[in-house]
């Protein structure tokens, strides 16, 4: 298996952000890895190698205010900083490296939206294809009014105040032991802020209405049983898209389905869906 290979490069405002690459002895392909809220890149080791396995290289940044990347935790103040810092790290870190391979992009969660967003944008990225597991388009359980009303003002008076982002660990994973490792990570925080919320609300809409502009092979990872955010969404996104768009929903799966009791399974689902869009 490929030894992690760790460094930095400029965001879209020059911060030096995170990045870690597990690159495939042969490679065939490379992916472009977009986390969740409040993680980080090296909770995907263990699906890196497994690509690698398969002759994929995976390249793996922490978004600005996380893991390794600095900034304020849990906060940003525009989302499309987090867009701009995805497209500057796939032209200097893994388009370089992939060279004439095909390039795919992966988001889970927060970063499926990312990657949403991304594809939206770039469309001269020339991806051959993305997998969007989870992606955030709407919370599983919808906040009170008031607190909406309450993030709506906070945003312009208070826009980086910390707040728990009020995500149960153990609705994540089925995995008890996975569980335990998540909590007692110290580069995992719980913190959103007003901004950040309502830069999430604003892209999420976006995302659905720009999607008719995505052209690239789309494959969606659905959780079954999601807590944290709405797989309904997901997939009604799905359907109303045209072109090559698989979606593939595991009963009774939370959140996580790269870490969940049954994980060989949506794996083994991913690396089928991009073996015959390799080089």
């Amino acid at each position: 298996m490929p030894a992690a290979r760790q460094g930095t490069f400029p965001g879209a405002d020059g911060t030096p952000l995170f990045y870690v690459a597990w690159e495939a002895p042969a490679p065939a392909g490379a992916l472009l890895l977009s986390h969740g809220i409040g993680e980080h890149s090296g909770r995907y080791a263990e699906l890196a190698r497994e690509l690698a396995a398969h002759g994929v290289s995976t390249y793996a940044l922490d978004h600005r205010g996380n893991g390794r990347s600095p900034g304020q935790r849990g906060h940003v103040g525009r989302f499309g900083e987090f867009v701009a810092d995805l497209e500057a790290f796939r032209r200097t870190v893994a388009a370089p490296v992939a060279g004439p391979l095909p390039l795919f992009l992966f988001g889970h969660s927060l970063g499926g939206l990312i990657a949403l967003r991304h594809l939206e944008a770039h469309p001269e990225a020339g991806f051959a294809g993305a997998v969007l597991s989870a992606p955030a388009l709407g919370v599983a359980v919808e906040a009170p009014r008031w607190k909406v009303a309450l993030a709506g003002v906070l945003t312009h008076l208070l826009p980086a105040l910390p707040f728990s982002n009020h995500i149960d660990p153990a609705l994540l994973s089925h995995d008890e032991e996975y569980v335990r490792r998540y909590r007692d990570d110290p580069l995992v925080h719980p913190r959103i802020t007003p901004r950040l919320y309502t830069e999430i609300v604003a892209a999420t809409r976006l995302a659905v209405e720009e999607a008719p502009r995505i052209s690239v092979p789309l494959l969606f990872v659905v959780p079954g049983d999601d807590r944290i955010v709405r797989s309904a969404a997901t997939e009604a996104l799905a359907r109303s898209l045209r072109g090559n768009v698989t979606v593939r929903v595991y009963p009774g799966f939370y959140h996580e389905v790269l870490n969940e009791v049954e994980r060989e399974r949506v794996v083994r689902d991913i690396t089928a869906w991009i073996a015959p869009r390799l080089a």
